[in-house]
């Protein structure tokens, strides 16, 4: 249990140090690079989005849990619609918050944190911590790799929303390992 804390407070401070960042500062160098270097938007790159949207995050939560239910594991279905849902939701109370303008100026709605990374970093430490087969890990980090990647190509995120959405995934994951570490004791 102490490991998943120092990981939560590892993740919050890492969230904390880039929301500073974003709401203090004009996007730096490092932060422009990948989106000046994008090359446009190919269509599989739009697959990956679309295919990731939160909204279909949410659907693919459900159908998981939908299988977890079938396979007997009702706690840890709720565990994955719960995590899912307060990491959705503080997701969007931070680009509420935040407001970061995105990358490129035709796209609606704030930048800070990613919603399509946020979704896909917890449904993907979900899925590894639910299952423990090789060619499903190594699945599941392609699939991550491909959606945080899809973000920067399409020019609809800096790099560190990216990074914001991956902090806190990993912060409020962490925080439900620990919530279900204390109702099995």
């Amino acid at each position: 249990m102490l490991t998943w804390l120092v990981i939560a407070i590892m993740a919050a401070i890492g969230l904390v140090l880039l929301c500073t960042y974003v709401m203090k500062s004009s996007p730096a160098r490092w932060d422009l690079y990948f989106t000046q270097h994008a090359a446009g938007s190919p269509v599989i790159w739009q697959t990956i989005a679309r295919l990731s949207d939160p909204l279909l995050m949410v659907l693919y939560a459900f159908i998981l849990a939908g299988i977890l239910c079938c396979q007997g594991c009702f706690q840890s279905a709720i565990w994955v619609l719960v995590t899912l849902g307060i990491t959705d939701g503080v997701g969007i109370w931070l680009k509420r918050l935040v407001r970061r303008s995105r990358p490129a100026a035709v796209r609606a709605h704030y930048s800070f944190p990613s919603g399509h990374v946020l979704g896909a970093t917890v449904m993907a430490l979900l899925l590894l911590s639910l299952y423990r087969t090789l060619w499903l890990h190594l699945l599941v980090i392609i699939i991550w790799l491909l959606i945080a990647t899809s973000r920067l190509f399409l020019k609809a995120h800096y790099l560190s929303d990216i990074l914001g959405a991956i902090c806190l995934a990993i912060c409020v994951f962490s925080l439900s390992m620990i919530m279900i570490i204390l109702l099995l004791v």
